[in-house]
């Protein structure tokens, strides 16, 4: 029987019998110190945003081998943790999310996890194209991930953009009223948020002589993004903050609070960069390319 059919006591059994044989769940995802506690919340009542437990979901669907490939390949060495994961990465990449005591909190954690996710799912998707992934975030790296084909040595800063919390807020008011919720999500924000990310990149990558490129991976890619970066929205060459929407102005001015200058360094960090890609992600850890932006030629 597979696994979408089992009852929530065998699919259960079922997810801790692998979970027994697989390192990456029971050294990474899963381990021994937070499985009573990750077991109790699988069998819980559902909270406000009918969150479900990462791993045990990816079972169910059939894809666990896509959640958990990537952490085999980088993280471990056979049965063991790799010598060099470090100790922040291997903290990082546990469910414990799920122990938070509310919904919100929940989210916030969630989506955190899925940024490490999302770095190692954008390495083995790197590696099936050929490149050598030559350094990690992961293993002690100082990039998020390096990587090497043929022509290029490239030093990447992942970003993922997950759901935001209008849009989580949205969903929990839908799930409450067993119907869709009314609201206004601001594409004009998301644009915002997602070159306040690229600024993010750039800064992390000033250091570097080698190629560096920021890779922007989006979970909500058609309902914010694809409209505005298939038409060119935001000039490259002088990016600036639309701040059309409160709560993106709010959020930018407490940045400017900290960084007087944030708009001129932000045209002056993208500067820095070779190219930006932009990912999406597709569903079952999967990541797809969208765009390329090459700051150094013509926007492709």
């Amino acid at each position: 029987m597979a696994a979408a059919d089992l009852g929530v006591a065998d699919l259960i059994s079922g997810f801790e019998a692998i979970r027994t044989k697989c390192p990456a769940l029971h050294l990474c995802l899963v381990p021994d110190r937070i499985w009573p506690a990750y077991r109790e919340f699988c069998v819980a009542e559902s909270d406000a945003a009918h969150h479900v437990a990462i791993a045990l979901q990816a079972y169910r669907r059939g894809y666990l081998s896509r959640l958990t490939g990537p952490i085999h390949e980088f993280c471990l060495e056979g049965a063991r943790t790799h010598p060099n994961l470090t100790n922040q990465y291997r903290q990082d990449l546990a469910e414990t999310w799920l122990l938070r005591s509310n919904a919100l909190e929940r989210f916030k954690d969630a989506r955190r996890l899925k940024g490490r996710l999302t770095e190692l799912a954008f390495a083995a998707t790197l590696k099936t194209r050929g490149w050598k992934v030559t350094g990690l975030e992961a293993l002690g790296g100082l990039v998020d991930v390096q990587a090497e084909n043929e022509t290029s040595d490239y030093r990447f800063e992942v970003k993922h953009l997950g759901v935001d919390e209008v849009t989580f807020d949205l969903t929990c008011q839908a799930l409450a009223a067993g119907g869709a919720a009314a609201d206004w999500v601001g594409v004009y924000s998301a644009i915002d948020y997602m070159l306040f990310r690229v600024y993010e990149a750039a800064k992390q990558l000033a250091s570097y002589s080698r190629q560096r490129a920021a890779v922007i991976v989006m979970d909500d890619y058609s309902l914010h993004f694809e409209l505005p970066l298939e038409n060119r929205w935001v000039d490259w060459k002088d990016p600036r903050f639309f701040e059309r929407e409160a709560d993106i102005a709010a959020f930018l001015e407490q940045k400017r609070s900290v960084k007087p200058d944030l708009d001129r360094d932000l045209k002056s960090m993208i500067a820095t960069l070779d190219e930006i890609w932009f990912m999406e992600h597709v569903g079952q850890f999967r990541v797809e390319m969208r765009q390329v932006v090459k700051l150094r030629e013509e926007t492709v």
